[in-house]
């Protein structure tokens, strides 16, 4: 047995070096898997500055940047996969707001539980269907049916004054500061 794993050898040395494969190693270290590797998110300083500001605390996890390549023409925003994307082509006030209304969308999947969607989504329901206004701004989202309780959510929270969600604004002052953005009505 050990002269035929000698022949063996031999006769993979001789072909290596046939054809100039003498620079080959064979590495039988074991090595850590990529997916243990922790890479932090990319952070825009500016936008989680911003985030800070609204007190704002799940966004460790997050990606925060500027411009989403795939956004569609309208959108100030956007949230998908915990990377939160704000265009900066918008105002100050707009910046904020869209933060905020994208931070809510990563708070609504990744840190409220079941319960809290069905408790919530149900005082939205009610709040909607009393508010000719909120109506009005959300049709687009009828319309195409991409309306959906985590829009809602923070569409009122970043947009509406107390007085339009009192059934709600505990919710909406649990994640962020409210009284850094300046409210549409």
């Amino acid at each position: 047995m050990k002269i035929l794993i000698f022949l063996l050898s031999i006769t993979l040395l001789s072909l290596v070096g046939y054809f100039g494969y003498q620079h080959l190693t064979f590495d039988y270290t074991i090595k850590p898997a990529a997916k243990n590797v922790y890479v932090p998110p990319i952070q825009d300083p500016g936008l989680l500055s911003e985030l800070q500001s609204l007190k704002a605390t799940h966004i460790s996890d997050i990606e925060l940047r500027y411009d989403d390549p795939n956004a569609v023409a309208t959108q100030k925003g956007s949230y998908k996969n915990k990377v939160l994307t704000v265009e900066s082509s918008v105002s100050d006030e707009e910046e904020i707001r869209t933060l905020a209304h994208e931070y809510l969308h990563h708070v609504w999947y990744t840190v409220m539980t079941f319960k809290e969607h069905v408790n919530l989504s149900d005082r939205l329901t009610i709040l909607l269907a009393n508010d000719k206004d909120m109506q009005t701004r959300v049709s687009p989202y009828t319309e195409t049916r991409t309306l959906n309780a985590s829009e809602l959510f923070s569409i009122y929270c970043t947009e509406s004054t107390d007085s339009y969600m009192l059934s709600i604004v505990d919710e909406c002052n649990k994640y962020i500061d409210r009284s850094k953005l300046v409210l549409t009505r």
